[in-house]
């Protein structure tokens, strides 16, 4: 379940897919959306990675495949676990056969070859005819559990058709570097709400956990995103002030059978337009404040404030935590939430410092927000 390591690529799928219609009488075709990621190793081997391989049934699960030494294809054996359920039977990755309204394992079906044409990865030919599909079958009777699709095509995000000499990627995840031992901070704020006539009309103070680690002038922030929590932003340092770019990629987010892209992106609260996001660092404290008038946006384009946003977030502070904090796990789906370590007896306000006799305001004490009125 857990990303594997080496270079994360995304694609873009096409192709069709097959479920069963709702009497069960016969096949119901769909299209194929959303996106698919690969993991090539860096290690020699060749040796590649198949998250979701199986359109419609996403589990956060990882497939073991083969480049070959002319990287002109990707083998991936057939029988391996997309996953196990409470009784322990598993979906098993098959490439099964269609009969009329069937679709059949088949034991001599022992791998899944796909062909690689520059910056699109295709299911090989003699597999995507209409007498083979790529489906979930069971593990104790090999019967079909209701997902299968073909003619799947993988198209690289990394590239531009319409610059194909200089390929660009609106769409690569950020990766902190592997010795990268990121600290735990409180990350508190305000996530607004919008009215019909597109106004702030309320907003709902929230606390979660993020994970911040600095490398030279480098900063990596986990947890920025309100929607994509496992996902990273990169920023720069320089002096009191760190500075996260507009427009970094957070994942593919499902939203009503749809994937969205999300994008990271700063905007003005007067004007709505789009900026880089910009904070307060307090080195001494352990403290990063948003600067005051903007916003942290969740958006779906990279380059301008998008009419489908799905977050927005006023007065951000990451508040570091004290004492010893372990390095977080990756986690496809998500992160684990980490207990803070600020003493019981101290209260701080927003900017990380303690205070004494709290008097009104918005103050921390034993990693929670406490209100004062």
């Amino acid at each position: 379940m857990e990303q594997p390591e080496g270079t994360l690529k995304q694609y873009e799928r096409l192709g069709g897919a097959n479920r069963p219609n709702a009497a069960g009488t016969d096949l119901e075709y769909l299209s194929q959306s959303g996106y698919a990621y690969i993991v090539f190793t860096t290690n020699g081997t060749g040796v590649v990675y198949l998250k979701d391989p199986l359109c419609y049934y996403n589990k956060g699960s990882w497939v073991r495949g083969q480049l070959s030494a002319d990287k002109k294809t990707i083998t991936v054996p057939t029988g391996q676990k997309l996953y196990t359920g409470t009784t322990g039977v598993s979906a098993l990755l098959e490439l099964a056969d269609v009969s009329g309204t069937h679709i059949v394992y088949n034991e001599a079906n022992t791998e899944i070859v796909y062909t690689i044409d520059d910056n699109v990865i295709h299911l090989r030919s003699d597999a995507d005819a209409e007498t083979h599909v790529i489906a979930a079958m069971r593990s104790d009777t090999h019967a079909w559990m209701g997902y299968a699709e073909w003619s799947t095509s993988y198209i690289d995000s990394n590239y531009n058709p319409d610059s194909p000499d200089d390929p660009t990627n609106p769409n690569q995840v950020v990766t902190p570097p592997a010795d990268l031992v990121p600290d735990a901070y409180l990350y508190m704020g305000k996530d607004l709400s919008f009215g019909a006539d597109g106004k702030v009309s309320g907003e709902e103070l929230f606390e979660t956990d993020a994970y911040i680690g600095f490398k030279d002038d480098k900063v990596y922030i986990q947890g920025m995103s309100s929607v994509m929590r496992q996902a990273w932003v990169e920023g720069t340092v320089s002096g009191n002030t760190i500075t996260i770019p507009a427009g970094q990629y957070q994942g593919a987010y499902s939203y009503n059978s749809y994937d969205y892209p999300i994008f990271i992106i700063g905007a003005n609260a007067e004007t709505e337009a789009m900026e880089d996001l910009v904070f307060n660092y307090d080195s001494e404290s352990g403290t990063i404040e948003l600067k005051e008038g903007q916003w942290i946006v969740d958006n779906s384009d990279a380059d301008k404030v998008s009419e489908t946003v799905f977050a927005v977030i006023s007065d951000a502070i990451f508040i570091k935590a004290g004492g010893e904090t372990p390095e977080p796990e990756p986690e496809p789906d998500g992160i684990k939430s980490a207990k803070t370590d600020i003493s019981h007896s101290s209260i701080y306000n927003l900017q990380g410092q303690k205070v004494d006799k709290p008097t009104k305001g918005i103050f921390v004490k034993n990693g929670k927000k406490i209100v004062v009125k």
